[in-house]
């Protein structure tokens, strides 16, 4: 992965290396219009080179269709009133950057070919509406497509959007992470061209399959899902499989995070719920890595349903800790071996049962499951689990409809099969009626008080998460070792809010005990200016008498020294760095 590190500072600026040149943009030309400073700030032409960094202004782009650069980094979110070369205020809720079509697209509007995942590529900052691209032969996305690329999304909104068939974003062999971004307000159309007889209906995401040696890769840290839908009820119907996003068969990986979704009602058809990777081979095992989500609101009407609320292949390596995933709906508790009361499989789509805390099947109920493995015909099939439990689901768990149920699971290791793994609970049971707030960056719920307090010890879970033998097992397999760069660049120590885990935490994103992150006090700490000097990889000079502490935007203290604060093997991102009454923000 190439690697570049550049300063953001109140009092300084350094520009790195004699082939990467920093562009200042704005959606009209200023000054000179070379893109040397805010001053003459450049009209966007996006024919860049790689490692180019490019800072926009606040406002609204137009384009009918952009090829992104591989390599460069798009950061937008900075005020039209900016000077200079100041990049210090990065602020995209308070200055949005908007990327928009014009009305000629009718295919992709953002595309990126990458070199087999070996250059970094960021889009950080902006806000991505009014895409309405049809995708008229193979799917490829209307917002976004990716090929062979390695794309960081950071800060990103993308909202009122429209697709057909293969959902608005597309990652094909590519590894696409999102941290902290919102996807809002996305519809899912019937398809334009009336060719196909049904549809992969993802709304957000299809993800397109790799082969042994050649996966995708979807990381989600920190983001929030709401008010997607698909337009009308004969679409819901016309959609076979995903739901909001999509594994198309196997060499599919997904590893999400502190992540709140809203189903807004979705319901269930099919295949069809929030997430569904396809099954996959001995040989091309997948990864499923699930902690701390809240995962919510999804329905289930169809008696004859096979979809889940999430739903993951056979053969898949995965992790489970602290996740709520459940639906409105109620279900059943009925003694083990029992019928339904009335006897009838048709009916028995709402049906779970509980014997000693552990979830079994109802026979002949295929719907209404809220988490589930598929196809697995024998039991080398099962996947290997890992985790700490708390979980809370709504409906049945299951795996293969109904061939190998939870206690079957081959484990990774039983040194923490602590708590109660599938605890079935009904979403009205954990959120009462409260309704989420979601003001387009952050989305929370309250729990009802004491459900799931006492049960859910995140120091099990984040120790489950280190453990080293699930880390040796992924490294097994060929196809997956790279993934655990991805997952330790992941922190479970803080939920999607930034606050600091409890040691007793709800259950999903939501901590019993609300500890500050910090990172306000300190942005907020002196009025002076702080001049940083960077004096070499990762290495910087803070010009101050006072000793400089440095915080990630966790809020957590990562470094502190006089003179010389030395960054390497910290990840890329903004840090804040404080001495004395003085502070300022640095870009690694």
């Amino acid at each position: 992965m190439k690697k570049r590190n550049y300063l953001l500072a109140i009092a300084a600026f350094t520009v790195l290396g004699a082939q990467a040149k920093d562009y200042f943009v704005a959606p009209e030309s200023r000054g000179t219009g070379d893109g040397s400073s805010w001053e003459n700030a450049m009209k966007p032409d996006w024919n860049y080179q790689s490692g180019d960094n490019i800072y926009l202004s606040e406002g609204t782009y137009v384009a009918s269709s952009i090829k992104l650069v591989n390599g460069v980094y798009y950061t937008g979110g900075f005020s039209s009133s900016a000077k200079g070369t100041d990049i210090a205020d990065y602020d995209p809720e308070s200055y949005a950057t908007i990327l928009t079509p014009n009305n000629g697209n009718t295919d992709v509007f953002l595309s990126l070919e990458g070199d087999h995942k070996t250059t970094e590529t960021i889009l950080k900052g902006l806000t991505i509406k009014g895409v309405s691209g049809c995708q008229v032969e193979d799917f490829t996305g209307s917002v976004l497509y990716l090929e062979n690329a390695l794309l960081t999304m950071e800060d990103v909104v993308v909202t009122d959007n429209t697709t057909t068939y293969g959902g608005i974003i597309v990652p094909k062999f590519s590894i696409l992470k999102c941290r902290r971004c919102v996807f809002s307000n996305n519809i899912q159309l019937k398809e334009c061209t009336n060719t196909r007889e049904k549809g992969i209906g993802s709304i957000l995401m299809s993800l397109r399959s790799g082969d042994d040696t050649n996966h995708t890769l979807l990381v989600m840290d920190r983001c929030v899902i709401y008010g997607n839908s698909f337009y009308d009820s004969n679409t819901a119907a016309w959609t076979e499989e995903g739901g909001l996003i999509n594994g198309e068969k196997h060499g599919c990986d997904v590893i999400m995070v502190n992540n709140f979704v809203d189903g807004s009602g979705m319901n269930i058809k099919r295949m069809a719920g929030f997430l569904r990777m396809n099954t996959t081979s001995k040989t091309t095992p997948q990864l499923g890595v699930f902690a701390y989500n809240t995962i919510y609101n999804f329905t289930v009407t169809d008696q004859q349903a096979t979809g889940t609320t999430v739903t993951l292949g056979g053969n898949t390596t995965m992790f489970l800790g602290g996740n709520i995933i459940v639906s409105p709906q109620d279900y059943v508790e009925v003694e083990y071996g029992e019928f339904m009361p009335d006897g009838s499989k048709q009916t028995n789509y709402k049906a779970s049962y509980v014997k000693d805390n552990a979830l079994n099947p109802t026979e002949g109920s295929t719907s209404n499951q809220c988490f589930a493995v598929g196809k697995c015909s024998t039991a080398e099939d099962v996947p290997q689990l890992l985790g700490a439990g708390y979980n809370f689901v709504g409906g049945r768990t299951m795996i293969n409809k109904g061939n190998f149920w939870v206690e079957d699971w081959g484990r990774v290791t039983s040194a923490y099969e602590v708590g109660d793994n599938w605890r079935v609970i009904n979403q009205s049971d954990i959120f009462g009626d409260n309704e989420p707030y979601v003001d387009g960056y952050v989305g929370y719920i309250a729990p009802v008080a004491g459900v799931g307090c006492e049960e859910a010890d995140s120091k099990k879970i984040i120790e489950a998460w280190e453990l080293p033998a699930f880390r040796e097992h992924i490294q097994g397999y060929q196809n997956l070792s790279y993934t655990i760069d991805y997952l330790d660049d992941l922190d479970l120590t803080v939920d999607i809010l930034g606050n600091e885990r409890g040691e007793k935490t709800w259950s999903g994103c939501y901590d019993v005990t609300k500890a500050g992150s910090g990172i306000k006090g300190v942005v907020a700490d002196g009025i002076e200016a702080l001049e940083i000097v960077k004096i070499g990889e990762g290495r910087y000079e803070i010009k101050s008498d006072a000793e400089a502490e440095v915080y990630d935007m966790t809020g957590r203290r990562v470094a502190v020294g006089s003179g010389i604060i030395d960054l390497n093997g910290f990840p890329q991102g903004v840090y804040v760095v404080k001495a004395g009454s003085a502070n300022a923000k640095l870009l690694k």
